[in-house]
């Protein structure tokens, strides 16, 4: 229940003190439109009423000299003022801003980002951070991340930076400069699988005592191309007929989520025969994953990668590539066989430009091109 304290003199209901949910807090109107200000002070506390009406006072003596502070620092006790936030803090205040919209991921990303300004900055305020301390900070990270991930951080910084400005926290974004010097070396272009370590990698599976189960989704990844996650996310439902000759991408699983595919695209993706006549011999109720963790509920990349593949990878002697080296590996040997980019690039979910840009340059064989002009017989 909201109640009113009392009304200022210099105006009567220019600016009122305002009890609500048991915080006092500001409240004045301004080109029509209602306008708050929290102040942190308990409802209940009688010096602190004192106080708000002093700011409250403040407010509105600026508001009729047409002198308002558009950030609110100046009417803010001094423990609440935007523009005394730590580094850590202005990135934390950014995480609880964006947090409802973020993925637990994200979230946990943030987080690390916090706490290495704490570590690099201590308590140095967010507006004393200029470039200067943001190239250091850059190459504190660059000791403990790759290139392509730091990257990633400036952006983060760049824009929290960016929303800090909005609330007057800061008046620059040192991070921009930085970002833009920022280089990443060429990404090394994927290695896929040879026929021979195909044919070794799936046969491991099978074979293996303990990850035997895991050998159905090992021989679908390599010869479907599918994304980690959409084969991990398959249900049964998704096979569109009776010969599972079909799947229609429209579900992904990540770390035990639910979620859309790549850039919410739906897709329909042919399964070869040999792959359908597997699946159909053990077909499931409709909403079964196609490809259950051998305990049950959903596969965890993460665990499989570090707990299963590379150790049968080890144990065969094929170098080490992450398991979305499969993908790559489908992809090639499609190409390499011949088969039209278009249909490629669909079964994948790429477009043919993107899928000439990544993929192409892993074909061993083109063949000539074919004379469409020679005698006819």
């Amino acid at each position: 229940m909201e109640s009113t304290f009392g009304v200022l003199d210099v105006k009567k209901g220019l600016v009122k003190v305002q009890a609500n949910n048991g915080w006092l807090r500001l409240y004045w109107r301004r080109s029509g439109k209602s306008h708050y200000l929290s102040l942190g002070i308990p409802e209940g506390d009688r010096l602190g009423l004192v106080i708000a009406e002093k700011q409250a006072a403040l407010l509105s003596a600026d508001l009729l000299s047409d002198n308002l502070d558009p950030t609110l620092n100046k009417y803010r006790l001094s423990d609440r003022r935007t523009d005394c936030v730590s580094a850590g803090e202005l990135m934390r205040q950014y995480l609880k801003h964006h947090g409802p919209a973020l993925e637990n991921s994200t979230k946990n990303k943030y987080r690390i980002i916090s706490d290495q300004l704490t570590q690099v900055f201590g308590e140095m305020r967010a507006d004393e951070v200029e470039e200067r301390q943001a190239e250091r900070f850059r190459q504190f990270m660059l000791t403990r991340q790759k290139p392509i991930t730091v990257r990633d951080r400036l952006c983060i910084l760049s824009a929290c930076w960016a929303w800090g400005k909005t609330i007057g926290a800061v008046k620059q974004d040192p991070w921009a400069a930085v970002r833009a010097r920022h280089q990443v070396p060429p990404q090394q272009r994927p290695k896929p699988f040879t026929l021979d370590e195909a044919r070794r990698i799936i046969q491991a599976f099978q074979q293996h005592s303990q990850f035997r189960l895991y050998a159905d989704y090992v021989e679908f990844m390599l010869l479907c191309g599918f994304r980690p996650a959409e084969a991990i996310g398959l249900r049964w439902r998704h096979l569109t007929d009776e010969a599972c000759s079909v799947v229609c991408v429209t579900e992904t699983i990540v770390r035990g989520k639910p979620g859309p595919p790549k850039r919410g695209k739906q897709r329909i993706a042919p399964i070869p025969p040999r792959i359908a006549q597997k699946l159909r011999d053990r077909q499931g109720d409709p909403d079964d994953l196609v490809f259950p963790a051998p305990e049950g509920g959903a596969m965890n990349d993460n665990n499989f990668c570090k707990r299963v593949w590379r150790p049968v990878l080890d144990a065969i002697g094929v170098s080490y590539r992450k398991p979305y080296a499969m993908r790559y590996t489908a992809a090639s040997h499609w190409l390499e066989a011949g088969e039209n980019p278009v249909n490629v690039a669909e079964a994948l979910g790429h477009d043919v430009r993107t899928l000439l840009k990544y993929y192409a340059a892993s074909v061993r064989y083109t063949p000539p091109p074919p004379d469409f002009l020679r005698p006819l017989d």
